[in-house]
């Protein structure tokens, strides 16, 4: 593994991306296809059709010793501490001193590793938190994913009260009847180990809280401006809001440049000290130095570019067609298909316009849960509010 540690590390790099062909690892081992084969018959990757993986006991061990795994395993805490209930059981029944001795060394291991593990679910914990706020970029996921890691959140308090409870339990009847100052020790550092991380969840606790509240905020804001983009793209934006009194109370000015205050010496200053002159001199000499771009210029503009051209776009007053519909009454898709424009309209463009009726005026209609059909199009049976349907 020492020789392929490039591998391994690029390997590592990449895995959460399933990109890493097997012409790539032959690039980095030199082309030698044995190398990568000797590597998969011990374990350590494997195949999935042209790509290669890591196996998942080295990756999560990588991820452990570098701590940056994102999975919270607390099952580890839960086996540590049913496994140092049955050794301080095989402790307390042996009457071998050697095997004895075996004993107490595994219970203080394992005493260690409750530490070691609630210490590192804790920082793994809080490394998931923030990455899930920061980069998460779909609010429902971010908000699933912050959820989980409470009950995460809560497992781990769980277990610590577990833990404390068995070192409150076992102190009377072993800790303190074992005639060893290490032992002492290594319980007094992990009852410190235990406290921190209980205070650190606390922490925890309110960061969750505040991601929570800020993503169930931002959500409020994300709708309200859907919302807005919606009434400006139907032209309704000043009519059914109050954005034009809300503006005219603001006093932002996030738009307008930065003032700029340009400081003047005074000539005095300039005559009675050297030292500006010297500072002077050296910037004359930096900017003597700068090469000189010489600017492109562009081509004189062609004589038709600048004639004067006339373009007319023909205009279709929708406020007049809905009013002439209003008297003359009908369905207003009848009445727009026949309506006659005073220039020539194709079908789909009169489609485009009872559309755009619709959406201007549909308070003034009457839109019913009748269908009608014309040339293959299904369209709704649409009245004027006032005079309602005509038969």
């Amino acid at each position: 593994m020492s020789r392929e540690q490039l591998l391994l590390k690029q390997m590592f790099g990449k895995r959460k991306q399933q990109s890493f062909r097997r012409e790539y690892a032959l690039e980095l081992t030199e082309y030698k296809l044995q190398r990568i084969q000797s590597l998969i018959d011990h374990g350590v990757l494997r195949e999935n059709g042209s790509f290669l993986e890591m196996e998942d006991i080295y990756l999560h061990f990588f991820e452990q010793v570098l701590e940056v795994n994102e999975e919270i395993n607390t099952s580890f805490v839960n086996e540590h501490i049913s496994y140092l209930k049955d050794t301080i059981s095989y402790y307390q029944q042996e009457n071998h001193e050697k095997r004895k001795t075996t004993y107490l060394r595994t219970i203080k291991r394992i005493l260690r590793n409750i530490a070691l593990t609630t210490l590192r679910n804790v920082i793994d914990l809080k490394r998931n938190i923030d990455s899930t706020f920061k980069n998460e970029p779909n609010y429902q996921i971010k908000k699933k994913k912050l959820v989980r890691l409470d009950e995460k959140r809560r497992d781990i308090k769980a277990l610590i009260r577990v833990s404390e409870e068995l070192l409150v339990t076992e102190e009377d009847r072993f800790f303190r009847r074992v005639p060893d100052d290490e032992l002492v020790l290594v319980v007094a550092n992990v009852r410190i180990q235990l406290n921190e991380c209980f205070h650190n969840l606390i922490e925890i606790q309110k960061q969750i809280i505040s991601y929570l509240n800020r993503i169930e905020y931002q959500n409020k804001i994300r709708v309200k401006i859907r919302q807005l983009k919606y009434l400006k793209d139907q032209f309704e934006l000043e009519e059914r809001t109050d954005i034009c009194r809300v503006l005219m109370q603001k006093d932002s000015v996030w738009f307008e440049p930065a003032p700029a205050y340009p400081l003047r010496l005074s000539v005095e200053y300039l005559r009675n000290d050297d030292e500006v002159l010297e500072s002077i001199r050296k910037v004359i000499a930096t900017v003597g130095k700068r090469a000189i771009l010489a600017r492109n210029v562009a081509d004189s503009i062609a004589e038709e570019s600048l004639e004067t051209h006339i373009s007319e776009e023909a205009y279709i007053n929708l406020e007049e067609v809905k009013k002439r519909f209003m008297q003359a009454g009908g369905d207003l898709f009848s009445f727009v298909a026949a309506y006659p424009f005073t220039q020539e309209v194709s079908f789909d463009e009169r489609i485009t316009f009872y559309c755009q009726i619709v959406s201007q005026f549909y308070e003034e209609l009457r839109i019913t849960d009748e269908y009608g059909r014309m040339d293959g199009v299904e369209y709704a049976l649409i009245y004027p509010e006032r005079t309602g349907e005509i038969v």
